[in-house]
């Protein structure tokens, strides 16, 4: 198991240049390739009312509406072409012969959480800006678009580029599936990972496998995990799942993306919500 090939959205934010160059992190790590994805909305939908004979005015509204979109494309495949000129990466569409990283372009029309939720399942890995993930509009829906839809893990790519992704993993347990899920997902991480933490917050509230249980299945893969199991005070869930990656300098927290609706813009429930909103570190999440 390993991850070769990488689904990256790309809006045109100025944080698109973290987003990739996490992205071309794990790419380096696994001699993967990233497809940077832009999508194209249509401008008529962006525009409140549509009516078949528009006004001056409606139409000087739609005119900057275009543009902007324009500018959007544009400053997109600017981070794009930046990050592989300073990084020496290959633009390549085809799978390579050599292990290095590669990247190539793809430019789509339509909304942005239904195109990568179409495509995204094909890929090993997809990486979503966490700081456009914190906005509560078409970027996170394409967040809940990739967990719900996909099948695939997310990584969440931090708003400042990280030193280096990987080297001391948390892994956030509370006995769920799709904690589960995310301890498969992160697997290739976790076997070039120089130390791996087990964190869990003894609630109580589940039942299922102990995070002793967990290390003692990773052990079986060679990999020797440490196990955290904090007692609750008065800090969420998240906030400990955050202050303990910091104590151990943890350079990816893998978790669960944990829900209590079955609604998809529901998805993301308070622990997963409060990560999102206040990690400054890479999150690997899997539902």
């Amino acid at each position: 198991m390993t991850i070769r090939n990488l689904l990256v959205p790309v809006t045109g934010a100025e944080s698109d240049q973290s987003t990739l160059e996490t992205a071309l992190f794990v790419a380096r790590l696994f001699g993967g390739h990233l497809d940077a994805l832009h999508v194209r909305v249509d401008p008529l939908q962006q525009l409140p009312i549509v009516d078949e004979t528009m006004s001056p005015t409606r139409l000087r509204e739609l005119e900057h509406i275009e543009k902007e979109i324009e500018d959007r494309e544009r400053a997109a495949r600017a981070h794009f072409d930046k990050c592989l000129a300073s990084n020496r990466v290959q633009f390549c569409e085809e799978p390579p012969a050599a292990e290095s990283p590669s990247a190539s372009w793809y430019l789509a029309r339509g909304v942005e959480a239904q195109v990568v939720a179409e495509r995204g399942g094909a890929y090993d890995l997809i990486v979503v800006d966490l700081a456009v993930a914190r906005s509560r509009d078409a970027s996170r829906a394409t967040l809940e678009g990739v967990l719900s839809s996909t099948g695939r893990p997310a990584l969440l790519a931090p708003p400042v580029k990280p030193e280096r992704i990987g080297d001391t993993v948390l892994l956030g347990w509370n006995r769920t599936a799709q904690s589960a899920r995310s301890v498969v997902s992160a697997m290739p991480f976790l076997k070039c990972a120089k130390r791996v933490i087990v964190c869990a917050v003894a609630t109580g509230a589940k039942h299922g496998p102990s995070p002793n249980d967990v290390a003692r299945t990773l052990a079986w893969h060679d990999i020797e995990a440490e196990v955290r199991e904090i007692t609750p005070d008065d800090r969420s869930v998240g906030r400990v799942l955050l202050d303990e990656a910091k104590e151990v300098e943890a350079n990816l927290l893998v978790m669960g993306a944990y829900s209590h609706s079955r609604f998809r813009e529901m998805i993301l429930g308070g622990v997963t919500k409060y990560v999102i909103e206040h990690a400054e570190l890479p999150v690997l999440l899997a539902h």
